[in-house]
C-alpha cells in the first residue's frame, strides 16, 4: 500500500546518539556521496558559505517529528567520501558507511544497527538526499504524518511536489524485506 502527499558496509556510526528510552523512533536517513556522475562533488559545493550537504543536515534536524528522530548520513566506504564523514563529525551527526553501489543495503544496515523494529515497534525510516539544500522541514513532516495516519506501507511526495522537496517514508521491516529479495 502506498500513500502520496498532496497536502502542499561497515557500521561506522559517528557522534550523534539515537533517542533513548522505550518506544518508537524515526530514522531520517540522508544519502550522500561525493562521486556524482552528473556533477561530481556537488554536495561539497558552497551555498552561502556552507557546503550543500550541511544545509540538508540542518534542515533535516528541523523536521518536527513525533516519535523521536535520529538524523544519520548514509555514505559510501570510498575514500572520496571521507569528507562526508568529517563533516558529520564536525556537525555531531551520525553516519553509516557502506558499499558504493548499494544504497538499499546502507539503509537496511543502518536501521538494523539501530535495532529498529518495524511496524510493531512504530519505527519509520525517512529517506532524503544530500543534494536538496532547499528541503522544507514542514513538507517532510507532512509526509511523515500522512504515512502515520494512513497506515500505508510507504508514503511519498515525489509525484506531487517539485524536485528538491522529495521525502519518502516507510517501515524498517519493508526495507529488511526488500533487502532479502534484492538481487
Amino acid at each position: 500500500r502506498h500513500a502520496h502527499s498532496d497536502t502542499g558496509g561497515d557500521a561506522s556510526v559517528g557522534t550523534g546518539d539515537p533517542p533513548s528510552g522505550p518506544g518508537s523512533m524515526t530514522l531520517i536517513g540522508i544519502q550522500a556521496r561525493t562521486n556524482s556522475s552528473r556533477l561530481p562533488g556537488k554536495i561539497k559545493m558552497e551555498i552561502g558559505g556552507k557546503p550543500m550537504l550541511q544545509h540538508v543536515i540542518e534542515r533535516a534536524k528541523q523536521i518536527p517529528v513525533d516519535p523521536p528522530k535520529m538524523v544519520m548520513v548514509l555514505t559510501t566506504s570510498q575514500e572520496d567520501d571521507d569528507w562526508v564523514v568529517d563533516l558529520c563529525r564536525v556537525l555531531h551527526i551520525s553516519h553509516y558507511r557502506g558499499q558504493p553501489g548499494d544504497v538499499l543495503t546502507r539503509y537496511a544496515h543502518a536501521a538494523c544497527n539501530l535495532e529498529m523494529k518495524g511496524r510493531e515497534g512504530g519505527d519509520a525510516i525517512m529517506r532524503l538526499t544530500g543534494d536538496c539544500p532547499l528541503l522544507d522541514p514542514f513538507v517532510s513532516s507532512q509526509v511523515l504524518q500522512l504515512y502515520l495516519r494512513s497506515g500505508a506501507d510507504y508514503a511519498s511526495n515525489t509525484r506531487e511536489w517539485p524536485d528538491g522537496l522529495d521525502t519518502e517514508v516507510f517501515y524498517a521491516e519493508l526495507l529488511f524485506e526488500a533487502g532479502k529479495n534484492a538481487t
